[in-house]
């Protein structure tokens, strides 16, 4: 599995188209734009099933950050896909199933769904 922490050139949310389904969740789930450009900053960057997920781990919090504010950041996944902004979500201990989940479906690979 190849995980790459890269400060990704996608820091600016307002470049980002924004799919009515994220706009929908970021607000049910009280996420603002600030927090979703920390993400995309410097969460760590996996690609998977078409999209580019961006999940803040722990270890991906700056150093001069306090603890009040990692704990808001901690877990914050953003996913992107085509240039578009598709859901953000908050998920703690979510990077381990992340890490999981196959790089392409069985279609994408060439295989046959059953």
């Amino acid at each position: 599995m190849q995980t790459e922490t890269v400060k990704t050139p996608i820091t600016d949310i307002a470049a980002l188209l924004h799919t009515a389904h994220a706009a929908q969740r970021q607000q049910e789930r009280s996420l603002p734009d600030w927090q979703i450009e920390f993400a995309l900053r410097w969460g760590t960057r996996l690609h998977r099933r078409g999209a580019t997920v961006f999940h803040v781990r722990r270890k991906d919090l700056p150093a001069w950050l306090d603890e009040r504010h990692a704990r808001r950041f901690y877990g914050t996944t953003v996913v992107v896909a085509g240039g578009a902004l598709v859901t953000a979500y908050r998920k703690p201990h979510g990077f381990h199933a992340l890490k999981r989940t196959p790089r392409r479906t069985c279609h994408e690979a060439g295989g046959t769904a059953r």
